[in-house]
């Protein structure tokens, strides 16, 4: 999502901080000012431009020392500037995603390009905003503000990395997010900015975390299709070839635009096998698809890297695992009309298992999706929440269902759709998933699957709780059970229709 990020270059991207005050007690000695240099905090002698701080010194603009300042600079660089850590790695991976890089600097021009250049960082940068091109530097948006104008940014798709409250209050005033990069563990700036981090991996991360992994296309006067399949416990017998004949039956009948396959792909030794010959499978359909991982794909100790690099290179594949804290499956999906747009398609790992405390004891229970999963996909939504703009819709795909589906009882027929024949295996206890999705009344849909004999619907706060029908001929109940999918019509108002289809 994010496509454009502005930096501030000395003390974020350089350390320089101790060349630009051995500048100025070089110049203080060769030219005495009416001020003390002591005198004028430190924060704003690193913050402004030189000319700002020559007025501070002498009373009057002293256009006459820059000369001066480029003399200085020019013999006490070298022995003082480094990047800080993993500048150039951080701007390569980024460059490398087609992120445009801009520098806002108070830097003047030509120390800024010198510096930029010594450092072999000069060449990832589309332009720099320096003091001469400003008529109000920071923290006067003007600079910001030149950027967005002149190269037709899109504000919500951009942020602003900076080190000092002039950059957090530059940002704020142009409207766009800020970052504060803290390398010195300055607590006290963190209250200005909108977000913090310690190193430039955090900020990479961020930048993924909030970048769909694929955006796709409603066609006009049609509604976006998804055909969502769970549980096909591939076993590597013959069984699988019934699955995979389903698979192709249901596309060719609902020809969706988008495929989600919601845990339980596998149950096998096999399980790294079974995930290439499905991806290779799925390739024929030329249709963009998805998945998640479910509680059984690692049985047998199969490790979820070893499953994710057989079918990472998958042809129509959108999948990354996301933040390693979260799972091995966890990101977005956007679908736009036109420029607008109008649904996000989360797919979030429900992991397999966890200890909850019960009653003051340490109890088992299938997995759940964690609070900080659930804050991660409001926080996405929220980038994309605009005055005067009606939120996307959020649908949420997982393996295991959250407690909630266990709000309903199979003898409250007029309260659900659908086949309700075995009791949910939730966790044992609820989160906070309601609660932090009711903020921005954004989530319309939750889709799972796990329980193979529910494929029964309903709404709860607003929000409709939906099984999958199991895909997989895979059967540890009675048998007869028919197999098949969900499928799931995103209007362009927004709303969502789904049936379940039985082959």
């Amino acid at each position: 999502m994010y496509k454009t990020i502005l930096f501030d270059m000395d003390g974020t991207l350089i350390e320089s901080n101790d060349l630009v005050l051995d500048i100025y007690q070089s110049l203080v000695k060769l030219h005495p000012p009416k001020v003390s240099l002591k005198s004028i905090p430190v924060a704003d002698v690193l913050a402004k431009g030189y000319p700002e701080v020559l007025e501070m010194l002498y009373g009057k603009k002293r256009p006459d020392l820059i000369e001066e300042i480029y003399r200085i600079h020019s013999e006490l660089a070298v022995n003082h500037l480094k990047l800080y850590p993993n500048t150039l790695d951080i701007l390569e991976s980024l460059k490398s995603r087609g992120i445009k890089l801009y520098i806002i600097t108070s830097e003047l021009r030509k120390i800024a390009i010198a510096e930029l250049t010594g450092l072999s960082i000069f060449h990832f940068f589309e332009d720099i905003i320096a003091f001469e091109d400003v008529s109000r530097p920071k923290p006067d948006p003007e600079g910001i503000i030149k950027l967005i104008t002149t190269k037709k940014l899109n504000k919500k798709e951009m942020m602003f990395v900076g080190d000092s409250i002039s950059d957090a209050k530059a940002a704020k005033d142009a409207g766009i997010l800020s970052i504060y990069m803290n390398w010195h563990k300055d607590a006290s700036k963190m209250i200005y900015f909108d977000k913090t981090f310690h190193a430039f991996d955090e900020l990479c991360s961020f930048t993924y975390d909030y970048e769909p992994v694929l955006t796709l296309k409603m066609k006009p006067n049609k509604p976006f299709k998804i055909v969502q399949f769970t549980d096909l416990h591939l076993m590597n017998d013959m069984k699988d070839l019934k699955t995979k004949g389903l698979i192709k039956k249901m596309i060719a009948e609902h020809k969706p635009d988008f495929i989600v396959f919601t845990g339980d792909q596998t149950m096998s030794k096999d399980s790294p096998k079974l995930y290439k010959d499905l991806g290779a499978y799925m390739g024929q359909f030329k249709t963009p698809w998805s998945f998640i991982f479910g509680n059984h794909d690692t049985d047998e100790g199969v490790a979820y890297e070893a499953l994710i690099e057989q079918i990472n290179d998958a042809n129509y594949l959108s999948y990354k695992p996301g933040n390693p804290k979260y799972g091995y499956s966890n990101y977005f999906i956007e679908v736009k009309d036109k420029k607008l747009t109008k649904g996000l398609l989360f797919m979030m790992d429900s992991h397999v298992d966890a200890f909850y405390i019960i009653d003051q004891k340490p109890t088992w229970g299938y997995g759940s999706l964690k609070d900080e999963q659930l804050l991660w996909m409001d926080s996405v939504v929220n980038q994309y929440h605009l005055p005067f703009e009606k939120v996307p819709s959020s649908l949420l795909f997982c393996h295991i269902p959250p407690y909630e589906f266990k709000s309903v009882t199979p003898e409250q027929k007029q309260d659900y759709i659908g086949s309700y024949h075995e009791t949910p295996c939730t966790p044992p206890i609820p989160n906070h998933m309601m609660e932090i999705l009711s903020k921005k009344n954004s989530c319309k849909g939750i889709f799972v699957g796990h329980d193979h004999y529910n494929d029964y619907a309903f709404y709860h706060n607003q929000v409709l709780l939906a099984y999958g029908r199991v895909s997989g001929y895979y059967d540890y109940g009675p048998k007869g059970f028919k197999k098949g999918c969900r499928v799931i019509e995103l209007n362009h108002d927004g709303e969502i229709n789904t049936y379940v289809s039985i082959l």
